[in-house]
């Protein structure tokens, strides 16, 4: 790494060394210069929790810096764009002239969203995925207040009754968790966290939870809601961690702040091990409906700074500020919006429409411009409606399924013992107009879904199709579709294509599949489609 040409530490540290141990800031730094060779580096350190970020932003300013790479975050605050951070960000877009690239945020596979409203005269809300009162919630490894590795949780409730001072909500919500000793036991209260939001007019709309030791390594604690003032449904945001401690959530709402901020350029993860969306990175909509992220990039690549790879939309975060930096240096026009426009015309666009909650506009890459570019203001498309980032299934299986889902349950390591389920093509390479035969073997009687994935990451379910059997035998080895039929590989099918295989014993709901949830098998086979 270059020496930097200014750096300044914020906060208690005012004055003293940047060196402070830690691998994040630095890594961040290294992916930059590795993009931007030529670009001058200023670097910060801050105490996000003292607020001292803003005399950083501040001092940036005064150094003129063209481009802020912030890789940090926070869902315990307004997920609008209304908080005064990304007040903040679109300010200095707009009257400085600086563009702001941000990380959107790692809680993918780590939150859960529901529209709130009493509907129980005990109060209890139920927002579990199919109408509970209790959401299991697994600890994980974390470390306490001293540095130290332990095992526990933390969990964020946030709703969006944030008033336009950002600091006060006239709807309460408590969060309570609880055990369960055994099955049929009822449920013991573990913590509950009961702020008076209708009777203090500086409560914010947010609960949070936490603890922490060693007993409870390996636990599976439940999240319960209790109303105890709705007077109108909100949308309600619930965050946990650490990242072993999610069953059965998903991303779609969990963009944080500031990615949240309206000229904010937001920054997806795309795991270029797997060619997927990362499974952890934050998605939209915003609350107020906006599409986000921006931008996917890649992450996982080797840093120096770690000495192992870097993960999370922290290291694709600055991976598009280098970009951007290479941009700007073609053109002194190219500053703030316009800046900002242009990164998002240079994309691959994913996804069945763009932009999106999953992909935005899409991948950043260095080839030719799209066609259409997008808006270069505040004033994004609307949020598209959740079906169009779902795949049609059957009833018995939960309905249309979302994207994201389909994403990770693709991502599982594989749980089916060796010789138990698999799914092979007959070659690894096929031509457009060649017909396919896929063989397949269950290692137990299992109900599935057959989905094809193509090179731009949309899902197609291929079998079962309507009237034919949704059950396959151990006893057998099948060769689908049965009988002459082939499945037809077209124009649209050229680059890399992927099968991906679910089985459990009899159809189950999607919204209680999880990593744990053992019955349930997944397999992949992959193949490529050439002119």
């Amino acid at each position: 790494m270059p020496a930097p040409r200014g750096a300044r530490t914020f906060g208690g540290n005012e004055g003293s060394s940047i060196e402070n141990g830690e691998a994040h800031g630095a890594a961040c730094a290294e992916i930059i210069h590795a993009a931007a060779p030529d670009a001058q580096l200023y670097l910060a350190v801050i105490d996000p929790a003292s607020g001292t970020w803003i005399e950083a932003a501040e001092w940036m300013r005064d150094q003129r810096v063209d481009i802020v790479s912030f890789s940090g975050g926070s869902a315990a605050t307004d997920l609008r764009g209304g908080d005064l951070m990304s007040r903040a960000i679109d300010e200095q877009v707009r009257e400085d002239h600086r563009l702001w690239v941000v990380s959107a945020g790692n809680h993918g596979g780590l939150h859960w969203l529901f529209s709130a409203h009493e509907t129980d005269q005990d109060g209890w809300l139920k927002f579990g995925p199919v109408g509970e009162i209790l959401l299991p919630i697994r600890t994980g490894e974390m470390e306490n207040g001293q540095g130290k590795k332990t095992f526990g949780l933390s969990v964020i409730v946030n709703w969006d009754d944030w008033a336009a001072s950002g600091n006060q909500s006239g709807q309460d919500i408590d969060a309570c968790l609880f055990t369960i000793p055994s099955p049929g036991e009822k449920p013991r209260e573990v913590r509950c966290s009961q702020e008076r939001q209708s009777e203090k007019r500086s409560a914010l709309p947010l609960e949070l939870l936490s603890l922490a030791g060693e007993d409870w390594k390996g636990k599976v604690l439940y999240l319960a809601l209790r109303s105890v003032r709705l007077t109108h449904p909100v949308r309600v945001h619930v965050f946990v961690g650490p990242d072993t401690a999610a069953l059965a959530l998903h991303g779609l709402g969990s963009v944080s702040s500031p990615a949240t901020a309206h000229l904010a350029l937001a920054v997806g993860a795309y795991n270029m091990t797997t060619d997927m969306l990362a499974g952890y990175s934050s998605t939209g909509p915003t609350d107020d409906g906006r599409v986000k992220p921006e931008l996917i990039a890649p992450a996982g690549s080797y840093s120096k700074a770690y000495g192992a790879p870097f993960h999370g939309t922290s290291a694709s975060c600055p991976y598009v500020a280098g970009f951007a930096a290479a941009i700007a240096s073609t053109s002194g026009e190219l500053r703030a919006t316009k800046l900002r426009s242009a990164m998002l015309e240079m994309v691959k666009p994913l996804g069945a429409t763009s932009p999106n909650n999953l992909y935005g506009y899409g991948f950043a890459t260095a080839g030719p411009l799209t066609k259409t570019a997008p808006p270069s203001s505040a004033q994004s498309p609307s949020a598209p409606n959740v079906d169009e980032a779902s795949v049609a299934i059957p009833d018995q299986w939960g309905g249309p399924i979302p994207v994201p889902v389909l994403d990770r349950l693709r991502a599982m390591p594989a749980n089916s013992p060796e010789g138990g389920t698999k799914i092979v093509t007959g070659r690894d390479v096929y031509r457009v107009g060649d017909g396919l035969k896929l063989g397949v073997k269950v290692e137990r009687d299992s109900a599935f879904l057959l989905f094809y994935r193509d090179a731009k990451g949309r899902y197609e379910l291929w079998l079962p199709r309507d009237g034919a059997s949704d059950v396959l035998r151990a006893a057998e080895r099948y060769v689908l579709p049965l009988g002459e039929e082939t499945l037809p590989l077209d124009e649209r099918t050229v680059g890399q294509q992927e099968l991906v295989l679910i089985t459990a014993p009899q159809p189950v709901d999607w919204r209680r599949w999880s990593a744990a949830n053992t019955l349930l098998t997944v397999a992949t086979a992959r193949f490529r489609v050439e002119p």
